[in-house]
């Protein structure tokens, strides 16, 4: 019997760095999925080992074509490229099934081998002097010889090998793209270059795959253009995981880095390690760039901001951020208790902490009078905890002895 969805490779055995055209036929109609957020069927490659291929997918189709490209009809074939839908970047013998509805409805083998030095040079040079599609030859076996065109080449084939650079999703790629952007500043295609690692930084929200900011960047990258100015008109938004693979972070920020990730701060599901680096780093002018951010940050993210900032501002400056922005009649505990900050606690020998809720409002309205009467003292340094006379400065859960 006939099955009613078939896929097919057109040759049996490819080679990375041409394409890998495959053919979709359907008894009725069907189409493949373009993009992350479109309807149709679903293409998935596993390769040696059981790895799977990196979904190239962007997130949303574009306005001038919002449609599928590859779709069956009434038993005609359609020709597509599996690199247009994955990253295959081992050779070896794939599976490739087509998933619809959640459920698999065709599969078959599609082997792929190294290119020789040859065949490298060979597929190099003709992309570089007739063009096509960067993502057919960006493969890491390329780089070296896309990085010498990118580096010397004239500037149409200098042009052609950065954009298959930048078509590479890992971190190296994208390395070598900065170094790029660094050598040809000041020239039409550093200006590309710059703005390929603006939409790198931004994530999702460039219309990139996701697969180009999760295993292809790294809070550094981020780090590395802000210090280098790229970042104004666009405000980055860093990956939202920060795990010691992404790299090492600097003891003392940049201003500019501090504005590139503080987007972040906050946010849920970034983890710990952010927070902690800035809440570590060395204090420098970075820490009023921060500051300026935690001004402008939404109600649900200051506590966030103060937590990493209270023990590093001037008292006075933390008092009326606190007093300024938080809920008059509900203020967060967390922005209660980063007020100690402002209070020389040594008079009492040990303090306690005892889960209390109520009085937030009425610590926000004493220190609001102090800031009123007490400025120019508060401005010299943390003002010394009096018993009886200052209690009403305690966060509610503090107190003095057991």
């Amino acid at each position: 019997m006939t099955p009613t969805i078939l896929i097919e490779a057109v040759e049996p055995e490819a080679v990375l760095g041409e394409p890998l055209r495959m053919t979709l036929t359907a008894r009725g109609q069907l189409c493949i999925a373009d993009y992350e957020d479109q309807e149709g069927a679903l293409l998935r490659a596993i390769g040696p080992g059981g790895r799977r291929a990196t979904d190239l997918r962007p997130p949303h189709p574009t306005a001038a074509w919002p449609y599928p490209t590859t779709c069956s009809r009434r038993g005609e074939p359609a020709t597509f490229d599996l690199g247009d839908h994955g990253w295959l970047e081992a050779p070896g013998t794939w599976t490739v099934e087509l998933w619809v509805d959640d459920e698999r409805r065709a599969a078959t083998t599609l082997t792929v081998r190294a290119p020789t030095p040859d065949e490298i040079e060979a597929i190099t040079e003709d992309y570089l002097d007739s063009g096509g599609r960067p993502a057919v030859i960006a493969h890491t076996l390329f780089l070296p010889s896309l990085l010498a065109a990118a580096s010397s080449g004239p500037e149409d084939r200098a042009t052609r090998a950065a954009e298959a650079i930048a078509a590479v999703p890992t971190v190296t790629a994208a390395e070598h793209l900065l170094a790029l952007a660094d050598e040809h500043d000041g020239t039409a295609l550093g200006d590309q270059l710059q703005h390929r690692l603006r939409e790198r930084a931004r994530l999702r929200h460039s219309g990139w795959p996701l697969a180009f900011s999760v295993q292809g960047w790294t809070i550094p990258l981020t780090l590395a253009i802000a210090d280098r100015g790229w970042l104004e008109l666009y405000r980055p938004i860093p990956p939202d995981w920060m795990s010691a693979e992404s790299g090492p972070l600097p003891l003392l920020p940049t201003p500019a880095q501090a504005r590139a990730v503080a987007p972040l701060v906050g946010e849920p599901g970034v983890g710990e390690r952010l927070e902690a680096w800035l809440a570590s780093a060395e204090e420098g002018p970075w820490l009023d760039a921060l500051v300026d951010e935690a001004v402008a940050a939404s109600p649900e993210r200051l506590p966030a901001f103060v937590e990493i900032l209270a023990p590093r501002m001037r008292p006075d400056a933390l008092v009326e951020l606190i007093v300024d922005r938080a809920d008059p009649d509900r203020p967060d505990p967390r922005l209660l208790w980063a007020l100690r900050y402002a209070l020389d606690l040594s008079p009492c020998g040990s303090w306690s902490w005892k889960v209390s809720g109520s009085g937030g409002a009425r610590v926000l309205r004493a220190w609001e009078e102090v800031l009123q009467t007490r400025r120019a003292e508060l401005e010299a340094g943390p003002l010394p905890w009096e018993p009886g006379s200052t209690d009403d400065l305690l966060p509610p859960s503090l107190t003095c002895g057991w």
